[in-house]
């Protein structure tokens, strides 16, 4: 969500939609959108201009102030299974994704980012040395030179499946 709440992005699949697009027919891949706050529900819903058929599009975590989505994709290019990107908004249009890099990115799988407005990236990953299944990890890349990658630990992390991280930043009293 935005930072006013009045925009939201999101992933979902068009099964209809996919069957004619993708070129596995059957076959409906997550794909990324964005919709505006209207007077009774969500309006405007829009794909963004990156999205491929023949590829998921998804997770999206949208920079506090608007600039930047990062997201998950299975797009060629990438250093694994799932890997996680980032695409700039200039001036109200969404340039071309970015991939992290391997600082974030292995053969595995990285997905579930979260954006923290003092610009530490949470996500999970089966691809970096941790816990069991996915962990959580944690990076600044606030600054030109990231920070150092870090694992979340217990009780974060377990040998079992962990992921999905948000932060409230506006509770005190949580």
């Amino acid at each position: 969500f935005s930072g006013d709440a009045n925009q939201m992005f999101f992933s979902r699949n068009d099964i209809l939609a996919e069957k004619k697009k993708n070129k596995k027919p059957g076959v409906a891949k997550n794909q990324l959108f964005s919709a505006q706050r209207g007077i009774y529900d969500w309006e405007n819903i829009q794909a963004l201009p990156f999205n491929d058929p023949d590829y998921n599009f998804m997770h999206p975590a949208l920079h506090p102030d608007g600039s930047k989505l990062y997201f998950v994709s299975d797009r060629p290019g990438g250093f694994g299974g799932y890997d996680i990107y980032v695409a700039d908004n200039i001036d109200g249009q969404w340039m071309d994704p970015i991939n992290l890099g391997p600082e974030i990115n292995t053969p595995g799988n990285e997905v579930f980012p979260f954006f923290h407005p003092t610009g530490v990236l949470f996500f999970a990953s089966n691809g970096h040395s941790g816990y069991g299944g996915l962990d959580l990890f944690l990076i600044d890349v606030s600054q030109r030179i990231w920070g150092e990658l870090i694992t979340m630990g217990p009780p974060f992390n377990s040998p079992e499946d962990d992921f999905g991280l948000t932060v409230n930043t506006t509770c005190t009293q949580c």
